[in-house]
This record gives structure tokens, C-alpha cells and sequence, in this order.
């Protein structure tokens, strides 16, 4: 998330930041700076969130923020958003061989790719199959022959 030109955060020190991101990392390299804006009832951040990114909820989730842990929480939780493991169960058991992950614009989901063991086994059967003809008719071939 972006702030437009000109509504850029303006810390104390002159440093400039304008998305939520970069927000996240000036906090953590200084940590002293955050109650110089975020003291008692008074959030620069949750304000400037609210007003330049029209983001009212996550304004008021960073607002009850009781410490810069809790805050930098909440905020790297809206920057990367959880994913989920879907696992699907096919008779009983857990074919799920690998997870590909798969973003989509603000949200991000696990899609399943999945390899089933029966059509390993029909695999394996039709080559057996084939082998096996192929040895039974060489037989034939020689006992007729």
C-alpha cells in the first residue's frame, strides 16, 4: 500500500516514508522514534494511515497497540498476509505432495498440486501388462514354431 505523492509520513528526523513496508522496517532499525508519534492516545501512524491510505481499519487495529512489539506485529500481519495449507485427504490417507504457492493481488493462498497413487498403480499395471504379454507371446511363438 502506497501513499500518494505529497501525503508521504514525515517523522521528527526528517526521514520519509511512504508505504506501509518501509514504515515497518524505519521502526525496526529505530526503535526510539516510534514514541515520538505514538504516545498515550496520540498515533501519527494510525493517522496518517487512516487520512493518506484510507485504511480505517487497520488504523484503528495499529491504535490499540499497547507497545512497539504489539504495533510492528500488527502491521508486518496487513504487509504479509497468512497463508493456508489445504490438505486433502483421498481415502484416508494424505496425497498432498507439494505446495505451490500462488499470489494474488493483496491476498495470498496455497494451491494443492497433487499426485495420486492409483495413477502411479495404473502406470505400473499397464507396463507389467505389456511385459508380461510380451514374454507369454514369445513362449507361444516358440512352442508353435
Amino acid at each position: 500500500m502506497q501513499s500518494k505523492r505529497g501525503e508521504e509520513f514525515k517523522f521528527s528526523t526528517g526521514k520519509i516514508v511512504s508505504n506501509l513496508k518501509d514504515l515497518s522496517s524505519l521502526l525496526k532499525k529505530h526503535p526510539e522514534i516510534y514514541l515520538q508519534h505514538a504516545k498515550g492516545r496520540k498515533n501519527d501512524f494510525a493517522d496518517w494511515i487512516e487520512n493518506s491510505m484510507h485504511n480505517k481499519t487497520l488504523a484503528n487495529q495499529l491504535r490499540k497497540a499497547s507497545s512497539l512489539p504489539e504495533f510492528i506485529q500488527d502491521l508486518d500481519s496487513y504487509v504479509k498476509p497468512k497463508t493456508h495449507n489445504y490438505k486433502i485427504k483421498k481415502k484416508e490417507e494424505k496425497i498432498v505432495r507439494k505446495i505451490h504457492k500462488t499470489t494474488i493481488p493483496e491476498h495470498t493462498q496455497q494451491v494443492a498440486i497433487i499426485e495420486s497413487p492409483e495413477r502411479k498403480m495404473i502406470t505400473s499395471d499397464i507396463i507389467i501388462g505389456v511385459l508380461l504379454g510380451l514374454f507369454i507371446g514369445l513362449i507361444i511363438g516358440r512352442l508353435l514354431s
